[in-house]
């Protein structure tokens, strides 16, 4: 779900762009001429632009959502798609000190944050009043070839990304994204019909089970939108 830059609030909103653009200064880049928020989900994007014309895009990661290592970790997987051929993945761009990653402090921010900036890819998101069976078929087709990528890649030994099952999705414990009895307009009676669906799903994915053929490393939102 994509978020308006009035959901964060004024002032977070001014110290995040604040801080942003803070990260640039780890980077050898050209003259900036605008840094522009675009996306808001569980990052926030920027596009970057210089006054000779070259653009970025630079994220900064949500706070205590994903590690160093995970964000790396993701890295590491999008650099080789590329470098195998199978897909055009954005490429990450290095800060001054060599590293992918940057963690930039801000004094109106508490928590440091995850930097990474990217060489800009061009591209528009399909519209839903255009004809998407194209664009669906090169959807499918991408995700074959990630999927028999994933299966064969060595991964690096430390690599380590969130696990979506039944237990961290919709489990009673401690799913990622909260449980959903907890939830907004969701009383004892939607509770109990969403039980009964809940329930449904457990038992099918016990009996798909998860052996290497059925589980294992995945986009985890592979949609038109994100093609770019």
């Amino acid at each position: 779900m994509l978020l308006s830059r009035m959901t964060l609030g004024r002032d977070q909103s001014e110290n995040q762009l604040a801080l942003a653009h803070a990260a640039l200064e780890n980077y050898v880049l050209p003259d900036i001429k605008s840094l522009t928020l675009i996306n808001l989900s569980e990052n926030a994007t920027y596009r970057v632009e210089a006054v000779d014309g070259g653009r970025w895009a630079l994220r900064v990661h949500r706070v205590g959502y994903h590690s160093k290592a995970a964000i790396q970790s993701e890295l590491s997987w999008l650099i080789d798609l590329r470098q195998s051929g199978v897909v055009t993945t954005p490429v990450p761009v290095a800060g001054r000190d060599g590293a992918l990653i940057q963690v930039v402090k801000h004094a109106g921010i508490d928590t440091p944050r995850h930097v990474v900036l990217f060489a800009w890819e061009s591209g528009r998101e399909p519209l839903i009043s255009q004809d998407l069976r194209g664009p669906f078929a090169t959807l499918g087709e991408v995700t074959a070839r990630m999927h028999l990528h994933a299966q064969q890649w060595q991964r690096p030994h430390w690599f380590q990304r969130f696990t979506w099952d039944f237990e961290t999705a919709l489990g009673p414990r401690a799913p990622h994204w909260g449980r959903w009895r907890d939830g907004m307009g969701v009383d004892p009676v939607k509770a109990k019909l969403m039980q009964r669906t809940v329930d449904l799903i457990d038992r099918r994915l016990k009996i798909y089970g998860k052996s290497p053929s059925r589980f294992g490393l995945v986009h985890g939102d592979l949609r038109l939108a994100n093609l770019l």
